[in-house]
């Protein structure tokens, strides 16, 4: 093997890794050590889109059912709140009744609304896997230039 040739075994004519890489050619360091960083880097870009995507399928498919969850809900409030307005009309005025039973219905729509909004910001969006391996990544970068 010629002196300028990487060898990326580790040892070089039989020397340790250590050793090896005291006579590789500093210029031959600087572009593998480019090369791998380059590397390193679209694979932690890679695992960032992965783990994004991911998240990203997770909350449609949340937000998703509490489209559906709404539209549904909307619809038979409509209908329950035209007979639960009927039904306290026989016991009192009608536009009491209506009151009462905006009132009732606003609460409990609202509660619903607040349970999905808790669920969605209670899932982890951020990558942590990939913020992982970048933290890792960059302390051994500093302890290999050390």
């Amino acid at each position: 093997m010629e002196p300028s040739q990487h060898n990326p075994g580790g040892s070089r004519a039989g020397l340790p890794k250590e050793e090896a890489l005291r006579h590789e050619p500093f210029t031959d360091l600087v572009a593998n050590l480019s090369r791998d960083v380059g590397l390193l880097m679209r694979q932690e870009v890679a695992l960032a889109k992965h783990e994004v995507d991911e998240k990203v399928s997770r909350v449609k498919a949340e937000a998703g059912g509490l489209a559906v969850g709404g539209a549904l809900l909307h619809t038979s409030l409509l209908v329950f709140a035209a007979a639960l307005v009927l039904g306290l009309a026989e016991l009192m005025a009608a536009w009491l009744a209506a009151l009462v039973a905006g009132v009732l219905l606003l609460g409990v729509g609202g509660g619903l609304l607040l349970r999905g909004k808790s669920r969605l910001a209670a899932l982890e969006l951020a990558p942590k896997r990939t913020l992982g391996n970048v933290q890792r990544d960059d302390a051994a970068v500093d302890e290999a230039v050390r």
